[in-house]
């Protein structure tokens, strides 16, 4: 059933929810319901939730829609542009005034180890690291009846004709949507969507609905992105059922109007008859009367990693050890609440933790140390920490909150003391390597072990990996984007990746130890064009290729 007919139907049965027929109102799973403590706090932050569009390894862009149910179930459809959505079920809950969402199962079965994610919230906000997801409005019947009522009053008559012939042509197909796009071909000339990437952060446009009332669903909402080669691709989520994935063209030709035709479905035979959607413009809103659809911020792969600057600093004094002249304690705190904590053992080895932190409701601070490396402990190590202005403390270690000291102090001071000034020359800054990298972006080719194993890339051009003129650092992989910071220091390099998107990642996929030595990597150089990141004692080296603009 194409999306017209399945609107059309929607509108004719808001007259049974005026008359009170009970519809679904939320999916019901095997998952029990929100405790009753919770419910006064649950009914403020459920909802559907829409994310901004991210980058995304293997598809022009990704944007999310996640729903919370009031019986603390959870849904998210995952829409990698120019791919078949992903649905991911579980559960969500509130902890300590965060949303904890555990995503327990998609389409193809459920997960070895859920997925969870904490949420910050926001206002109408909840927030994830760099990952920002709105809540949308919701129309209730009485407003989508009268919006109806009057789009029916002065839509033309050929739309009449428009909606009958559809419906003789899918009248006998199942309301599934999805009888003829296992059976036949792809609808021709979608394939120029794959060719648009999202690196400029400006390459299409996406629009999504508010919640509208559905006749056997929760609720619905549509996605739309426009292309500049002026395809279309739409995706219809029925909340807590299915998903309707189309495509076909638009055009801007006539004036203050934009005129989208759905040909056929994702990955199907096209419709007989396509179906033509006039949407007037009202700023950057669109409007056919009914259906009104929001612009989505894009955000590019560059700045991915700004949430993840370091909230603040604190260090200990030197402290004795028991093996070592001294010890001392760097406890950095991020403002998408991880931690990394550095253990500096005088002339002996240094110890690099990381975790979380969070913010206590009687103004501690409790910090979980959960690993180090690619290890993960098998119980974190939980501190509080009293705070008194700058200082905190647990009893035994006092950490005093660093002094930030900007660029501009850094290169001021340096003219005095005989460090590098800003303006030194050309050759210095390049020795340091910060210029080297910075703005550059590079797929993965190889990694090549000492003992001459080697592992190249399953899906060639999902791994790009970027240096962001600011210290940012971004890479996609074969299912996630994720995005931290680099240091150089001559040939010296120091990868560090603080956030992820949070898919799961199939049995078969690349990312995790592509990601582990990318944190094991210690030097690099440039050779032949391609960079070299290069293992502790030439144990190996993953080679990359320049980005071909």
């Amino acid at each position: 059933m194409n999306r017209k007919l399945r609107q059309l139907l929607t509108l004719c049965l808001v007259a049974l929810l005026l008359a009170g027929v009970a519809v679904t109102a939320a999916p019901v799973t095997a998952q029990a319901s929100a405790p009753a403590a919770q419910s006064a706090q649950a009914d403020d932050v459920s909802g559907t939730y829409v994310s901004n569009v991210y980058p995304a390894a293997s598809a022009p862009g990704l944007v999310m829609l996640m729903s919370l149910y009031p019986n603390n179930n959870a849904e998210v459809v995952n829409f990698y542009f120019s791919n078949a959505p992903i649905t991911e079920t579980g559960t969500w809950e509130l902890s300590d005034g965060k949303v904890v969402v555990t995503l327990t199962e998609n389409d193809n079965g459920k997960y070895d180890t859920p997925s969870k994610e904490t949420f910050d919230v926001q206002g109408d906000m909840l927030v994830s690291g760099a990952f920002e997801f709105q809540k949308l409005g919701v129309v209730t019947p009485e407003e989508l009846e009268a919006a109806s009522s009057e789009a029916a009053a002065t839509a033309p008559v050929t739309s009449t004709a428009e909606v009958t012939a559809t419906e003789e042509t899918t009248a006998t197909e199942d309301t599934s949507a999805t009888a003829e796009v296992t059976e036949t071909a792809p609808v021709t000339g979608t394939e120029e969507m794959t060719d648009t990437t999202a690196a400029s952060g400006g390459a299409y446009a996406v629009f999504v609905t508010d919640v509208y009332p559905a006749a056997d669903a929760s609720g619905m909402v549509q996605l739309m992105v426009l292309y500049p080669n002026m395809n279309m691709e739409q995706l219809t989520v029925y909340l807590g059922k299915d998903n309707v994935h189309e495509v076909g063209t638009w055009s801007d030709a006539n004036a203050g109007e934009v005129d989208v035709t759905v040909t056929g479905p994702f990955d199907g035979k096209e419709y007989d008859t396509p179906v033509t959607t006039t949407y007037t413009r009202d700023g950057d809103i669109l409007s056919d009367g009914v259906f009104s659809f929001f612009p989505l911020p894009v955000v590019p792969p560059a700045l991915l990693a700004a949430p993840t600057r370091r909230t603040a600093a604190h260090v200990t004094n030197l402290y004795p050890a028991a093996d070592a002249s001294g010890m001392m304690i760097i406890l950095s705190l991020f403002d998408n609440n991880n931690a990394e904590q550095v253990t500096y053992y005088v002339a002996k080895a240094t110890i690099t933790e990381q975790g979380t932190w969070k913010q206590n409701d009687d103004g501690t601070i409790t910090v979980s140390i959960t690993g180090s490396g690619d290890q993960t402990y098998a119980k974190p190590m939980d501190t509080t920490y009293t705070r008194s202005g700058d200082v905190l403390s647990d009893g035994t270690f006092e950490l005093t909150r660093a002094e930030v000291v900007t660029p501009e102090q850094l290169a001021a001071s340096g003219g005095a003391s005989g460090l590098p000034a800003e303006g030194a020359a050309d050759d210095t800054a390049a020795a340091a390597g910060g210029d080297e990298l910075a703005g550059t972006s590079w797929l993965w080719t190889q990694t090549l072990m000492s003992d001459d194993t080697k592992t190249t890339p399953a899906q060639p051009d999902a791994f790009q990996l970027a240096f962001g003129p600011d210290g940012s650092l971004s890479t996609t992989t074969d299912c996630n984007t994720n995005a931290g910071s680099y240091t150089v220091d001559g040939n010296q390099i120091k990868l560090d990746f603080q956030i992820s998107t949070m898919m799961a990642c199939p049995n078969d996929a690349q990312e995790a130890n592509y990601i582990k030595d990318l944190l094991g990597v210690q030097s690099y150089l440039i050779s032949d064009g391609n960079l070299v990141l290069e293992f502790p004692m030439d144990s190996g080296t993953m080679t990359f290729a320049p980005v071909t603009k």
